[in-house]
């Protein structure tokens, strides 16, 4: 989770940058609601609270020098945090080639969806025993499913999900 957590944190500063450029303030909110779970979800309390406070002035639409002073802060904090956890981490293993049967694949994506659907928290127990086969089977997808499941955004990783096995609700 927390290899994960580098990976995918890792650009959020310069990916919430490029959102308020664009003027995409709904996506630089987005942004930095999901660094905020995410960081929740480790532990790591004091990047959550700087996530909070830059998702609140993203949402309350502050002056861009506010914002900026809060990303600056927030991007200091979060580099360090992810230099740390790489340093500590290992390194993670050459991934092993995966069969992907399609009847256990259908099985675990058909209980996969019921649950989002039903907004079962032990989707991400699924998810979890299941990571390797879903990342083999949806290479593209897989992020995304797995990160809107990590914030609790069910719905959203439901039409992930639906996305690539090319189902509808």
């Amino acid at each position: 989770m927390l290899c994960r957590f580098g990976a995918g944190q890792k650009t959020v500063v310069t990916e919430i940058l490029k959102a308020l450029d664009d003027d995409s303030w709904d996506t630089a909110e987005r942004l930095a609601h999901t660094l905020k779970g995410v960081s929740g979800t480790i532990g790591a309390i004091g990047l959550q609270q700087l996530a909070e406070k830059l998702e609140g002035v993203i949402r309350q639409r502050s002056p861009r020098a506010d914002i900026d002073a809060h990303l600056d802060e927030l991007k200091m904090v979060l580099e360090y945090f992810i230099t740390q956890l790489e340093q500590q981490l290992p390194e993670e293993g050459v991934k092993t080639a995966v069969t992907v049967f399609p009847v256990q694949l259908k099985a675990v994506c058909d209980k996969l969806a019921a649950m989002l659907a039903d907004d079962d928290a032990e989707a991400v127990d699924v998810l979890d025993a299941n990571a390797e086969l879903l990342d083999a089977a949806f290479p593209i997808h897989y992020r995304q499913i797995d990160d809107n499941m990590r914030i609790f955004d069910f719905e959203a990783a439901l039409a992930a999900l639906r996305a690539a096995t090319g189902t509808s609700a």
